[in-house]
């Protein structure tokens, strides 16, 4: 069975169950622990207690965990099926769910159009449960509040609109309050493509006024680009309206990410809390049509960390994607990473939140069967490892099918087998359970194994014109070795690799290790460098990043060539530092045709003669590169006249 990272860093947690044999046994305490899935319970209209769903409902398409709602000691979480017909056709229903401690259903409450004290209006096409958020105690009267997104696709004029539930304990609706274009006290501009509640995220109290506060996805929104997205962020007063608003989009609320046409960022979001411990509030934003990694239209997806002022506006941003973020997992065209987003606390216990994201477009197993990325985030928003869980990763064994789109939503609901390892619950809201797309969602319960590397310790320091890394690791279980990485500017490349001193045999004796690297870009003043730590099983995550600071290098440079018209020969200063390896000057046609080329040696990094006998009259362009970077492209102009 392959295996997840979700939880349990700590060496002070007893071993239980499959960890007290075999390898463990001769392991020290302190190896470090991850989790896998160890089983699973589905909870469909034919399995886990059975649910009166119908054909096309997408039970799924959103979860949120509860907390113990009604005080029996059990969890509780609502699950949204945003295209049930209660009511009217596609209006959407939230289902209120008391889990047992094996995951089966021990009582359910359905909040419709027709069900559940709920007393709004619904219209066909709403879309009600597309988005749900846990609020708390919004008035401050002991009921906790739940924001349900209501989506609205089947009418272009209605933009959707997020509601305001306060629950009763048997998750009945207590009161109810809806936020839309001029409606709940929302002052902020929507067209009826917008698909407002899109996503929805708890947010705390962000300005600390005393109020909630909600992110609301609008994912078609078309600022500066069709259907870009945009993330409203509003102040909630205690009844459930709006005391103020502010937007982010491509155009809005300082975002400086790049967006493009139908990326959807809003899509899906989520909350981290306070991830690096400054005076922001991390919120993640799934950008699901995002072309990282492929072509135009691939719609690999990708996420957004955006740290937010008091206000609401963005304070910085981080990406992480196919290609950003030291990402290290493999996505493929359609995966639509994103799609869901769920905080999973501190699952390794380095005192940074980590993140659950959705891919309902992951071919693992089939197509569209779908996956989740369990993400272990580093202060900074970048992902120190990732674990796939799906159809064929992580020791999930339960049965999808084509288009099920597991991943769909997620949740964190603690451990509720009381194993001492946190379990989840993944939506699938076009698997067939009973029927077509009526869906599907999975409780993930975990269990204990083994980390593959422990690190004791990592360094970089320069040396000469070099730069040593050094390392140590305590323990080592089925480690091929270390890909050393440096990244320049914003670029991490592969330089070495390292094997594992073990051969990838178990081992809680420590090793230790190093790599130089000898050939650091000679204009580099700022280097970082991290490891990519390699399983057996090709799992990779990465250490924590360090940066050398080297002294200002010598400029290359490029001077006028003298004398210009030239005859025969021209005379042309140029600056080539010393420590450099390789240099070079090329003359280009003004067509952009390589003509004439002079490899520098060290006696001619002052001064170049250039032949310019055999050039056809006419205009030249030059150009110096030095270790493989370009200097002054093509800033000197060098004109030929026999």
């Amino acid at each position: 069975m392959s295996s997840i990272r979700f939880s349990l860093y700590s060496p002070f947690r007893p071993l239980q169950g499959a960890l007290a044999f075999g390898i463990i046994l001769s392991l020290a305490l302190s190896t470090p622990l991850k989790a896998q899935v160890g089983n699973q319970q589905k909870l469909s209209d034919a399995s886990g207690s059975v649910l009166p769903l119908e054909n096309e409902d997408i039970f799924g398409r959103s979860t949120v965990s509860l907390g113990d709602l009604d005080g029996d000691g059990q969890t509780n979480v609502a699950i949204g099926a945003a295209l049930d017909d209660d009511g009217g056709t596609d209006r959407g229903a939230v289902y209120v769910l008391d889990l047992r401690s094996d995951g089966t259903i021990a009582d359910r409450q359905t909040i419709s159009d027709t069900k559940g004290d709920f007393s709004g209006s619904l219209d066909n096409g709403d879309r009600f449960g597309q988005s749900l958020a846990m609020l708390g105690d919004v008035d401050g009267d002991g009921h906790p509040s739940l924001a349900v997104g209501a989506l609205a696709s089947s009418d272009i004029n209605d933009p959707g609109s997020v509601w305001i539930l306060e629950l009763n304990d048997d998750g009945t609706v207590r009161n109810q309050q809806q936020i839309a274009e001029n409606t709940g006290g929302f002052g902020g501009s929507l067209s009826g493509t917008d698909k407002f509640g899109s996503g929805v995220a708890s947010l705390g109290d962000l300005d600390a006024d005393g109020n909630s506060d909600l992110a609301i996805g609008a994912r078609a929104t078309s600022d500066g680009g069709l259907k870009r997205g945009a993330v409203w962020i509003v102040d909630l007063k205690s009844d459930g309206t709006v005391a103020d608003e502010q937007k982010i989009s491509d155009t809005d609320g300082n975002f400086g990410g790049q967006l493009d046409n139908e990326d959807k960022f809003g899509f899906s979001l989520g909350s981290l809390g306070n991830l690096d411990s400054d005076d922001t509030h991390e919120l993640v934003v799934g950008t699901v049509l995002d072309d990282d990694g492929g072509g135009t239209n691939s719609n690999r997806g990708a996420v957004w960390i955006l740290s937010l002022k008091s206000d609401g506006t963005v304070a910085d941003e981080q990406k992480i994607s196919s290609t950003a973020g030291s990402f290290g997992g493999s996505l493929s065209d359609g995966d639509r990473l994103g799609n869901s987003l769920a905080q999973a606390g501190d699952l390794n216990s380095d005192g940074v939140s980590d993140l659950i994201v959705g891919a309902i477009g992951t071919d693992d197993g089939g197509t569209d069967f779908g996956a989740v990325w369990v993400l272990y985030l580093s202060a900074d928003g970048t992902v120190a490892n990732q674990q796939k869980i799906s159809s064929t990763n992580g020791g999930f064994d339960g049965s999808l099918g084509t288009d099920a789109r597991f991943g769909g939503a997620s949740t964190l609901l603690g451990d509720l087998d009381g194993n001492g390892v946190d379990d989840f619950i993944v939506g699938a809201q076009r698997a067939d359970g009973g029927g077509t797309d009526r869906g599907v969602a999975w409780v993930l319960f975990g269990e204990q194994s083994l980390l593959p590397v422990e690190f004791a310790g990592f360094n970089a320091h320069s040396k000469g014109k070099s730069v040593q890394l050094t390392w140590n690791t305590t323990s080592e279980v089925n480690n091929t070795g270390f890909e050393v990485e440096r990244r320049v500017d914003q670029t991490w490349t592969s330089i070495g690799f390292v094997p594992s001193n073990t051969s990838g045999d178990a081992t809680a004796t420590p090793q230790s290790y190093q790599f130089q690297d000898t050939n650091v870009p000679f204009s580099a003043s700022r280097v970082s460098y991290r490891l990519k730590q390699v399983d057996t099983d090709g799992t990779t995550s990465y250490s924590e990043v360090r940066v050398v600071e080297r002294s200002s290098p010598e400029q290359a440079d490029l001077g006028a060539p003298t004398p210009n018209p030239v005859r025969s020969s021209a005379t042309i200063p140029v600056t080539v530092p010393e420590d450099a390896r390789n240099a070079h000057l090329t003359v280009f046609d003004v067509l952009g045709r390589q003509v004439h080329r002079v490899s520098l040696s060290d006696v001619e990094r002052k001064t170049v003669t250039l032949d310019t006998s055999t050039l056809s009259n006419g205009s030249y362009f030059l150009r110096l590169t030095v270790d493989g970077t370009t200097q002054n492209v093509e800033s000197e102009q060098l004109n030929v006249l026999h």
